[in-house]
C-alpha cells in the first residue's frame, strides 16, 4: 500500500470487521495521489482493509507541512467512525485553527465509511510544541487524549506530559 517513496502504518484497529490502519506517506502517487505535502514533508496516511488484506479505501490527511499521526492513534467513536490523534505543522489543507510553525496536537474525525475527513481540531499555543500519541473514549462522554509537549521537540529537555479531554 502506498506510492513509490516511503510509507509506514503504526496504528491498528477494527471495527464491524474492518481494519483501519494509520501513518504517513512521502508519495505523490500510487495509493498516495491525495498527499497534500510538500516535496521532502509527509502526510497522514490511512487504509481501510477487508478482513482478507483487500484495500477498501486510501486516504491522505494534512496540509503542506508533517501531518502525523503516531502510536497508537485511532480511537473508534460511538458512531462508527474515528479519530486520529496526532501532530501536524501544516497552517492549510485540511488543517485549521493552526496560526503558528510550531507543531500543534491534531484531531481529526474521519469517516469510517469513506475516509473522508468529518471535523478536525487542533490544540496548541504560541510557544510550544504538542502532539497526541494515543486516546481513548472517556467515561461520560468525549475522549481524552494524551501526549507532550515542549518548547521544542528536537532540542528542549523539559518535556510534559500532556491530557486532554475533548467532546
Amino acid at each position: 500500500i502506498g506510492g513509490s517513496d516511503f510509507e509506514y502504518f503504526q496504528s491498528i484497529i477494527s471495527i464491524n470487521n474492518k481494519y483501519y490502519v494509520s501513518g504517513v506517506t512521502f508519495s505523490f502517487d500510487g495509493d498516495a495521489t491525495q498527499n497534500h505535502s510538500a516535496s521532502g514533508h509527509f502526510d497522514n496516511f490511512l487504509a481501510k482493509l477487508k478482513s482478507n488484506g483487500d484495500i477498501v479505501w486510501v486516504a491522505c490527511h494534512g496540509g503542506s507541512n508533517d501531518d502525523f499521526c503516531i502510536i497508537q492513534s485511532l480511537i473508534p467513536t460511538p458512531d462508527g467512525n474515528f479519530f486520529n490523534g496526532g501532530t501536524t505543522l501544516s497552517t492549510d489543507g485540511d488543517v485549521q485553527g493552526h496560526v503558528n510553525y510550531e507543531a500543534d496536537a491534531w484531531a481529526p474525525k474521519i469517516s469510517a465509511a469513506t475516509g473522508a475527513l468529518i471535523s478536525q481540531r487542533c490544540y496548541g499555543s504560541v510557544t510550544r510544541m504538542q502532539g497526541f500519541y494515543s486516546g481513548m473514549p472517556a467515561q461520560g462522554g468525549g475522549f481524552i487524549f494524551v501526549g507532550t509537549e515542549a518548547s521544542n521537540f528536537n532540542i528542549d529537555t523539559t518535556w510534559n506530559a500532556m491530557v486532554i479531554k475533548i467532546d
